[in-house]
């Protein structure tokens, strides 16, 4: 299965890239950072440099990628954690705005349908991630998703 994992390089998603490689998946990496593509070329991932919040951008960088899923893992929380609810701000932007994009960027690169959105999913899980977080079946693809068919 080819999967495009928005926030590839961030605590959710750096796993979700090992888990996916490791299980035989190919894997496209989006990143904002064209520093960090290195990161997904070395774990096997196609590095996409792309900000989810720009649509045309978003649009552009993913054109032509055809992916069977896309996987919404992009948080933009801070080091330590939210101990704020502005903390929240720019992750929420993300969720609304983000998933917007993202959403429209799965509907143009596969206009007859096939791809689902599917967000990923934490678990409290001491130790297996930065922030105390492991991915909820990283593997399994099945689960909560919107259809964009």
């Amino acid at each position: 299965m080819k999967v495009l994992i928005a926030g590839a390089t961030g605590a959710l998603g750096v796993p979700l890239v090992r888990a996916l490689i490791a299980s035989g998946h190919q894997v496209l990496g989006i990143t904002r950072t064209p520093g960090k593509s290195s990161l997904l070329t070395t774990l096997g991932a196609q590095p996409i440099v792309a900000d989810v919040m720009d649509r045309e951008n978003l649009l552009r960088a993913v054109s032509g990628q055809r992916a069977d899923a896309v996987v919404h893992a992009l948080t933009a929380l801070p080091k330590n954690g939210p101990m704020r609810h502005r903390d929240m701000y720019q992750t929420d932007a993300l969720r609304d705005v983000g998933t917007t994009h993202l959403l429209a960027a799965a509907r143009e690169d596969a206009p007859h349908g096939g791809t689902a959105l599917r967000p990923a999913r934490t678990r409290k899980c001491a130790g297996t991630a930065p922030g105390g977080l492991a991915l909820d079946g990283a593997t399994d693809l099945r689960g909560d998703e919107r259809r964009l068919d």
